[in-house]
């Protein structure tokens, strides 16, 4: 059982249930679905029985009604069970909320999307173009700038594959700003920007840099001012119900907590706080949120890329827009069904 199937089966089962989804965990006020319920622990038990995992919290919306299922535990050797507010790192799904920023600095005119990203840079970098074709801003979104996965390039390189984590998270503590826009110059682009996607993490932590270069803040600032605070998310706290993470040998491993990663993966949130995301993903109430998920590259009914957005067309030309996301002790993924007014993420305190 993967993530993967368990999202296929739950999504097939809840597209045929109309509106009738209800609330599982906290104690329900509006009575839930037994079949969607019986289902989905069957999955969610059937995903936990493989060797190595730790603890799951699904969240499902459905015409703005939510489900939440929760499965093994937040810590090895307890047996506290995850609650809606129990918080996991999400990875990768971390750049679709940057890409959300970016579109708002478009719309307001701050930016434009065929800027090249040189513009907003403190100094020279000729490098970060191919011939006469440099990297526009759109290619940080899009996925298709050609810049190296990450900064330092050998962030990952340990004689003991088992100390990797640890040891990237060592050098990140210390990896401040001047020492990526240092390493930049390094970079050497294979082909032409917008061409071919390739995974960055450069690119999104690049955007966030530049995005504070324009509006004279934080990053942090910017997604309290767009998101976390109009859409209610809680996100982490110190003091917070944090799910603690797991390699998939069952060792825990270290928070990805450093400023340098929090735009391109280390931001973290709830199944709640989630939910309340694709929720408004889904409503699309303002100009931002349709732009990031419509095709920047490619198109729908063969490969297409919006704004860290995956989107494609199913085979009655509804749309699905999903992501997936890992960090050293984390999984995750969601996907979004807009045509149906439905969602569904999961978060895993284990990385395997």
């Amino acid at each position: 059982m993967s993530f993967s199937r368990f999202i296929a089966l739950t999504t097939l089962l809840a597209s045929t249930l109309g509106n009738a989804v209800g609330q599982v965990r906290p104690a329900p006020v509006a009575a839930s679905h037994p079949q969607l319920d019986t289902v989905v622990q069957r999955l969610g038990a059937a995903l936990m029985r493989q060797p190595g995992r730790v603890g799951l919290s699904v969240g499902i919306t459905r015409n703005g009604r939510t489900s939440f299922y929760h499965f093994g535990t937040t810590e090895k050797g307890k047996s506290q069970v995850a609650t809606p507010h129990t918080v996991y790192e999400i990875g990768s799904i971390s750049k679709t909320f940057i890409s959300l920023l970016l579109a708002h600095a478009v719309l307001e005119k701050r930016v434009d999307l065929d800027d090249d990203i040189r513009k907003y840079l403190p100094e020279a970098y000729p490098n970060l173009a191919f011939g006469s074709q440099p990297i526009r801003l759109v290619h940080l979104a899009n996925m298709t700038s050609r810049l190296p996965n990450n900064l330092p390039e050998n962030l990952f390189q340990a004689a003991n594959p088992d100390s990797v984590a640890f040891r990237a998270v060592k050098i990140l503590r210390s990896y401040a700003k001047q020492n990526f826009l240092a390493d930049l110059h390094q970079a050497r682009l294979d082909t032409i920007p917008g061409l071919l996607p390739r995974h960055s993490n450069v690119a999104t932590q690049l955007l966030a840099y530049i995005l504070e270069s324009v509006y004279q803040t934080s990053y942090a600032d910017l997604l309290a001012r767009y998101v976390n605070q109009p859409l209610h998310l809680a996100g982490a706290t110190d003091t917070g119900p944090n799910a603690t993470g797991y390699d998939g040998k069952g060792h825990p491993m270290p928070p990805l907590t450093m400023a340098t990663a929090l735009a391109a993966g280390g931001l973290r949130y709830s199944a709640a706080d989630m939910v309340k995301y694709l929720q408004y993903q889904l409503a699309a109430p303002d100009k931002a949120v349709t732009l990031t998920q419509q095709p920047a590259w490619g198109r729908l009914d063969d490969e297409a890329i919006g704004f860290n957005w995956n989107p494609d067309q199913m085979v009655d030309s509804q749309r699905r827009l999903q992501h997936s996301g890992g960090t050293f002790g984390y999984a995750s993924y969601c996907a979004l069904y807009p045509e149906r007014q439905f969602g569904i993420v999961l978060l895993a305190n284990e990385s395997d």
